[in-house]
C-alpha cells in the first residue's frame, strides 16, 4: 500500500486512535521540507501542527517592532514512520502573560505543534504545545541550548538529522515587549528505518 494510501485510511480512522491529520492538500504541501512555514499573523494568532510522525526541528523568528510582535517560521521533519503516534495538546496555556515560559514533554516525547494567541493589551503570547510519542523513538540524550536572541532580535533554530525538539524556554521583558528564547532537545534512535516520502 503506498504511503499517501495509509495516511488516508489513518485519517479515517483518527476518531479511534486520537490522530490528528490535516487535509489532504496540507499534507502534500508539507512535504517540501527544505521550506519554513510562516505559522502566525503578526499580533494574530499562532498554529503549526506536524503531520503525523513528523516534529518540529527548525524555528526561526524576527521580531517586528510595530506591531511588538515576532514574526515565526517553522519546519517539521519526520521523527518515526510508526503511524499510531500518540499525540496530546496540553490541556491549557503552559505560561501566564508576561510570565516566564517553561516546558518539557514528558520521557521519549516531541513537539510536534505549537499554538499561541496574541494579547494586544501586553504584546504578549500564550502558548499551548503540542506531544507526541511512538513505541518506537527513545531519546538517548538531551541538551540545552543558549540564550539563542537577544530582546528584540532574531534567531535561528534547525536540528541536525536524529534530533528532537522537547521542551521550550521563553522569559519575558516587559518594557521591550519580547522574550528571549532556548530550547531542550534530545537524541533520538528507532527500530526502523524512516521512509522515503516522495
Amino acid at each position: 500500500m503506498k504511503w499517501r494510501s495509509v495516511v488516508q485510511l489513518i485519517c479515517l480512522l483518527s476518531r479511534i486512535f486520537s490522530i490528528h491529520c490535516l487535509s489532504q492538500k496540507q499534507f502534500y504541501q508539507n512535504l517540501d521540507l527544505s521550506e519554513s512555514v510562516v505559522a502566525n499573523d503578526l499580533a494574530g494568532m499562532f498554529s503549526r501542527s506536524c503531520i503525523i510522525g513528523f516534529g518540529i526541528t527548525g524555528l526561526q523568528s524576527a521580531y517586528v517592532k510595530e506591531y511588538k510582535d515576532r514574526q515565526w517560521k517553522v519546519k517539521c521533519s519526520q521523527m518515526t514512520l510508526h503511524p499510531y503516534n500518540f499525540c496530546r495538546w496540553t490541556y491549557d496555556y503552559v505560561n501566564r502573560l508576561e510570565e516566564k515560559l517553561k516546558f518539557q514533554c514528558s520521557e521519549n516525547a516531541y513537539i510536534a505543534g505549537l499554538y499561541s494567541d496574541y494579547n494586544a493589551t501586553v504584546a504578549d503570547r500564550a502558548w499551548r504545545i503540542e506531544c507526541c510519542s511512538s513505541q518506537e523513538l527513545t531519546m538517548t540524550a538531551c541538551f540545552d541550548s543558549e540564550w539563542l536572541n537577544s530582546f528584540g532580535g532574531p534567531f535561528s533554530f534547525n536540528l541536525r538529522p536524529n534530533f528532537a525538539l522537547q521542551g521550550i524556554t521563553g522569559i519575558r521583558n516587559s518594557s521591550k515587549s519580547d522574550r528571549k528564547w532556548k530550547f531542550r532537545f534530545c537524541s533520538t534512535k528507532q527500530t526502523a528505518e524512516l521512509i522515503d516520502t516522495e
